[in-house]
């Protein structure tokens, strides 16, 4: 007996592994039934945190969490959510109501699309403005003015008995275009008679009223101007004796030519140079008039042209 009974229990433990191996399987099998699904899972505990890896069932709220709003998507990560009875978060910029969009930042119109980044809409990009080209000095555009001064010198037979004098005077005028100027010239020339005896005074001057158009020509370093003289004159000498009121004058008048060609530095707006000067006159009329007497005039003289050079010193502005 106590032998039968050590047998079937040593039976029933050999077994007990197969009755476990089936036991799965038997649950899967046709027959077996599935709990209903009406069945809710248990509640969460309150005060407890939902365990890791257990996702709530839908149509299930879970007492304690928010909850998703009708409509709406799942919250996404790492972005905060508003909450409900909540305001805005702070830090972030929010609309007022009544207000317009903020100024300074363009804004999309209905139905057209963003504007690419340039500039704002309703900015227009300024003008391409011209290159500047090289700069003209003052004495070559608009006004010129050219007052000299330096010497006469007599040459030929009309330098005769004359030794180099004083001249002075200027050339006025405008510029047409750089390169070209239309000018009035005006000179006085002090004559100075050589071998006068002694006891005797004489003094004579003559003056030229010229046109004395100018073509200039230069490289930036240095300024060159040429040009033709031509125009009138008129003379006048009187002689006087030492320690007597009687005196003698003459007069004459005619016409006058000649050229003007002159090299000049320019300093800025204004030039420094010299000017080489022909002048020829031709006497169309001579008037004397001696110590007491009357006057008489010749209105064909005879004799040579007077011609003389002159050097002067000249400011171009």
């Amino acid at each position: 007996m106590g032998t039968r009974s050590r047998l079937s229990g040593i039976a029933s433990l050999a077994a007990l592994p197969a009755i476990l191996w089936a036991a799965p399987i038997l649950a899967q099998s046709p027959g077996s039934e599935a709990p209903p699904s009406a069945y809710a899972p248990p509640p969460a505990q309150p005060g407890y945190a939902p365990q890791p890896g257990y996702a709530p069932q839908p149509g299930y709220a879970q007492p304690g969490y928010p909850q998703a709003q009708p409509g709406y998507g799942p919250a996404q990560p790492g972005y905060p959510q508003a909450q409900p009875g909540y305001g805005p978060q702070p830090g972030y910029p929010q609309a007022q109501p009544g207000y317009g969009p903020q100024p300074g930042y363009p804004q999309v119109q209905p139905g057209y699309a963003p504007a690419p980044y340039g500039y704002p809409p309703g900015y227009y990009a300024p003008a391409p403005q011209p290159q500047p080209g090289p700069s003209v000095p003052g004495f070559r555009r608009g006004f010129l003015m050219m007052p000299y001064l330096g010497l006469n010198i007599p040459v030929g037979d009309s330098g005769d008995g004359m030794d180099p004098g004083l001249r002075l005077g200027a050339i006025m005028g405008g510029h047409v275009i750089p390169e070209l100027s239309l000018n009035g010239e005006l000179a006085i020339d002090f004559m100075n008679f050589s071998n006068v005896p002694s006891g005797i005074d004489i003094t004579a001057a003559m003056v030229d009223v010229m046109f004395s158009p100018l073509f200039h020509f230069g490289t930036g370093q240095i300024e060159g101007f040429v040009g033709p003289r031509l125009g009138a004159f008129v003379m006048a000498e009187s002689l006087s004796y030492s320690g007597s009121s009687s005196s003698a004058t003459a007069s004459g008048s005619g016409l006058a030519y000649g050229f003007n060609v002159g090299v000049a530095i320019p300093l800025g707006n204004i030039a420094i140079g010299g000017i080489l000067s022909y002048s020829g006159r031709h006497f169309t009329e001579v008037c004397s008039k001696p110590s007491g007497g009357s006057e008489t005039c010749n209105n064909d003289p005879s004799g040579d042209d007077f011609k003389e050079i002159a050097l002067t010193g000249v400011m171009m502005f």
